[in-house]
């Protein structure tokens, strides 16, 4: 994509654009189904210049999920939005029943 003010301003990378598509172009950067990986390695890579695809089932993180519009995935955190709310501030180790969602949580972010 061509920007008269990204030319302007001399950014370093390009603009990222995002669209809705029922077709996955050939070579595009997409995440495993199911496992963890955070949105912005997406964005990154679209800013080189690059395709980055994503779908219901590859869009990373759960964060990602809610800020990609496939709804609200912190229902889908282990623990719920309560627990996803409680992982971003305080953390889940001291709360009762952290260590166990802990557990929930690694499923998605190694492989088995």
């Amino acid at each position: 994509m061509k920007s008269t003010i990204a030319k302007a301003i001399q950014l370093k990378y390009q603009l990222v654009a995002l669209f809705w598509s029922n077709d996955k172009l050939e070579g595009a950067m997409q995440f495993q189904k199911g496992k963890w990986g955070c949105v912005m390695w997406l964005a990154a890579h679209a800013a080189k210049g690059k395709i980055a695809v994503a779908d219901i089932k590859t869009f990373g993180c759960f964060g990602g999920g809610v800020g990609l519009s496939f709804g609200n995935q912190y229902k889908n955190f282990p623990g719920g939005q309560d627990g996803f709310c409680h992982f971003l501030s305080a953390g889940n180790a001291a709360r009762e029943g952290g260590p166990e969602l802990a557990e929930n949580i690694i499923i998605h972010l190694c492989d088995q």
